[in-house]
């Protein structure tokens, strides 16, 4: 498996990629400055290259979803021919759009190069999480004031966007804590302690205040994929006392997630769910029209003052057009039928060793592929440094496994 190269260095490296992704938990200073998160990000890429290029000169391990991730990045890079002659679009703005984007797919080859620790991974993912969870809760009694959010207050009202009773700052990196609540889950049904449990219900108290109707959904999914998958035959003492919650939590806040869905459903009903199927219907059918090679290589990654840039911010300002709401729809418009084919086959390579993978992680993957539709992580930044490590850590998991059973195989013959 190689030898771990995690000096201080690079552990602290790790911890900054992901700070700059969410934003440093979406504080609203740094928020107002877009281009403050891509030169950090520009800079980060440069030190991660220049890292594994001179510091670990051994080469690269070539894990399980490696050449799905080199694809990826390949079929982004050749958009970049269809935005230059029919968009206008310099190689230069698509280069520094792609690589801004592409963060999340330095790291996980970084992560590859150095062999980084699962454990360090994983209390990396916790420490985020904690913090997470607690700017989510401890801002709902300081607001109006807060200094952590990812959203703007509404223009006609001056207030967040309030459900159930609770201030909605959608601060960034609801992945991260997705994922370390699926594992410390597992962690906890494995082996319940009063520490395990509280590392547990930490996430899970973060997520439920984040009043997401589709990361609750995902919350009870998670949830109920971990209990069955859990190797244990019996439901063991963790499993009772989570689904004791999970039914004391559902017949509590019965009314206000009943309250919350018909609220959801109305603002769909005066258009939001129109305006998102319009969206998916034009990005599908029209938004290329003009480009022979849209089908295959997509319009490009909009970046810099280019017409196509242009033509995006127009088509969110004026019809609220967003590629990023409509998932893997938005995701064609950007790369075309060769940009998703590269997905599916990331996602091939990891479900095709699901009986590999730990059971966090196959329920983190099945969450990411119901979220494809409205939630796709290819879409952010942000999304793609988590998936990355979701990527890595389940590769990981498929070199353990499998080399425990070659052992168990020989230990039999």
């Amino acid at each position: 498996m190689g030898i771990k190269h995690n000096t201080s260095g690079s552990k602290l490296l790790v911890i900054i990629v992901i700070l700059v992704a969410i934003r440093f938990w979406s504080f609203t200073p740094l928020m107002t400055f877009g281009n403050l998160n891509r030169y950090l990000s520009l800079a980060l890429e440069f030190v991660l290259i220049f890292s594994f290029i001179t510091f670990f000169k051994r080469p690269i391990n070539k894990f399980n979803s490696y050449s799905s991730v080199k694809y990826i990045l390949f079929s982004l890079s050749l958009s970049a021919i269809s935005a230059l002659f029919f968009s206008g679009q310099s190689l230069w703005d698509s280069f520094n759009a792609t690589m801004i984007l592409s963060l999340g797919y330095i790291l996980y080859f970084y992560l590859c190069k150095t062999n980084f620790s699962v454990k360090y991974l994983l209390d990396i993912i916790l420490f985020i999480s904690i913090v997470w969870t607690c700017l989510e809760i401890v801002q709902q009694f300081t607001y109006p004031t807060y200094y952590f959010a990812g959203r703007e207050e509404g223009w006609w009202n001056g207030e967040l966007e309030n459900r159930m009773g609770l201030w909605r700052f959608y601060i960034w990196g609801v992945d991260f804590v997705i994922l370390c609540y699926c594992h410390r889950l597992q962690v906890t049904i494995n082996r319940f302690n009063i520490r395990n449990f509280i590392f547990a219900l930490i996430p899970f108290l973060g997520l439920a205040c984040y009043c997401s109707r589709k990361h609750l959904i995902v919350l009870a999914l998670v949830t109920i994929i971990i209990i069955l998958f859990s190797q244990r035959k019996k439901l063991s003492m963790a499993s009772l006392l989570i689904i004791g919650i999970f039914i004391i939590g559902i017949f509590y806040f019965k009314d206000s997630f009943v309250e919350m869905n018909d609220i959801a459903n109305k603002a769909q009903g005066e258009g939001e769910d129109f305006i998102r199927y319009l969206a998916g219907e034009y990005f599908l059918k029209f938004f290329g029209m003009n480009n022979p090679l849209y089908t295959i290589l997509g319009a490009g990654i909009p970046g810099g003052n280019s017409i196509l840039n242009n033509e995006i911010i127009r088509l969110q300002e004026f019809y609220g057009f967003y590629q990023q709401d409509v998932g893997l729809i938005g995701y064609y418009s950007w790369c075309g039928i060769i940009g998703v084919l590269s997905i599916i086959y990331c996602i091939y390579m990891t479900v095709r060793k699901f009986k590999l993978l730990d059971t966090y992680l196959i329920a983190f993957c099945i969450a990411k592929i119901v979220l494809i539709i409205f939630d796709f992580w290819a879409m952010w930044q942000v999304g793609i440094v988590a998936y990355s490590i979701f990527l890595y850590l389940s590769d990981k998991s498929i070199i353990l496994k499998s080399c425990s059973y070659e052992n168990r195989d020989i230990n039999l013959s």
